[in-house]
């Protein structure tokens, strides 16, 4: 039961927001329908695009906040994105959940020439929320006086909260709004400014013609940016955010763990479906959030707990597509991170990541790992003789 509500709580498998439960729900406009189910805005846009990031453009990105804005505040400030000529902008909550900057040190500068975009999940697993939303929506004001830009992808626990707002993973947030005095409608139908930030957050964001695309869990499924916009377009439909494109276990909200392996326990298998997901979209760079742990990758790499890495594929050009991981729990126990993308003199992108704890000018490249045929082939290998064991045993 919900601690303010007395509401029972959704039923949710695998810990998100999209089981059978909810996608049984009445639709928006039906019959009896939910109406603690938002619908987004007749503008909507699934695919958010971008200008390229040029040579004089540093292109931040920073994964799942989790209601961790204190964290966030001071390192954006320490990194110099955030009055980079001034202190460290301080604030407090009024009664009524409206961020109030102290007179003395207020955001005041972001740092020119600038985009910053978050990868979804701004928000539960603390206390902040509002106050997170809050900050990222004054990001999002400010910036462009500085010609800059402060975007976010929508995140499963922002789809959450306008689709089942009173299950468990949100019951903060809701408990939030009852404490500042702000009705749940307002937020799901777009009344309270917070309520506008989330129902106008992008299912993913595109920068130049596709060269960085960025999706909170990643999984495009092998289709390409034009599908994708076309897909999300069904959001506007009838089923709003229940739209089973973005609510399913799988979908680019909520798949988890190597996904492109999913039902294929072969690496060669896995490596063709990673491989196709990779190119068809034809980014240089797919950059998610949403997953902070450990990952096997079809060449028998791995990807550590909390690491910034990319696993790397060619494709039939010989051009490396990449998969980064940005993850490492900033509210969650990890250590806060930021990604940037510069652009070198010979017009590649560079990736660079920092972490809460270095000095402002403490950036390394992030680890791309370059998959080898071989080592996919020697990973299957390894599967046969294992799977040939089992058969042995059976046998016997």
């Amino acid at each position: 039961m919900h601690p303010v509500t007395g509401r029972a709580h959704a039923s949710h498998g695998r810990g998100d927001c999209c089981d059978d439960t909810v996608r049984k729900r009445r639709l928006p406009g039906e019959p009896g329908a939910d109406k603690s189910v938002a619908t987004p805005p007749v503008d909507y846009v699934g695919v958010q695009k971008a200008p390229a990031i040029g040579p004089d453009t540093q292109a931040f990105f920073i994964g799942d906040v989790h209601a961790g804005v204190e964290k966030l505040n001071k390192m954006l400030h320490k990194k110099g994105i955030v009055n980079p000529n001034g202190p460290l902008p301080k604030f407090k909550m009024s009664p009524k959940g409206e961020l109030v900057w102290d007179p003395k040190t207020p955001l005041t500068e972001f740092l020119g020439g600038a985009t910053l975009t978050f990868l979804g999940d701004l928000c539960d697993k603390d206390e902040q929320s509002i106050a997170t939303l809050s900050y990222v929506q004054e990001l999002m004001r400010l910036a462009p006086q500085f010609g800059s830009e402060v975007s976010s992808v929508m995140g499963n626990h922002e789809h959450g909260i306008l689709t089942s707002a009173f299950a468990k993973e949100h019951q903060q947030f809701y408990a939030e709004l009852t404490a500042c005095q702000i009705e749940l409608d307002s937020i799901l139908h777009g009344d309270h400014p917070l309520g506008r930030l989330l129902r106008g957050l992008p299912m993913a964001h595109s920068f130049g013609d596709g060269e960085v695309v960025v999706a909170h869990a990643g999984n495009t499924g092998g289709r390409t940016l034009e599908e994708l916009g076309a897909e999300f377009d069904l959001i506007k439909g009838p089923q709003g955010y229940l739209a089973q494109v973005v609510n399913n276990p799988d979908s680019i909200l909520e798949a988890r763990g190597a996904y492109w392996g999913e039902g294929a326990t072969d690496p060669r298998d896995a490596h063709a479906k990673l491989r196709a997901l990779l190119s068809n979209l034809g980014a240089t760079f797919l950059i998610q959030g949403h997953q902070p742990g450990h990952i096997r990758f079809p060449d028998g790499s791995e990807r550590k707990r909390g690491e910034v890495m990319g696993y790397g594929i060619a494709d039939d050009n010989g051009q490396m597509r990449y998969l980064v991981f940005t993850d490492s729990g900033l509210n969650t126990g990890g250590v806060g991170t930021i990604v940037r993308a510069v652009r070198k003199k010979d017009g590649r992108l560079s990736l660079q990541y920092t972490t809460a704890h270095t000095g402002k000018d403490d950036w390394k490249e992030v680890r791309l790992h370059i998959e080898k045929p071989a080592d996919v082939e020697q990973a299957f290998a390894a599967y046969a003789r294992a799977q040939a064991k089992v058969v042995a045993a059976h046998s016997d």
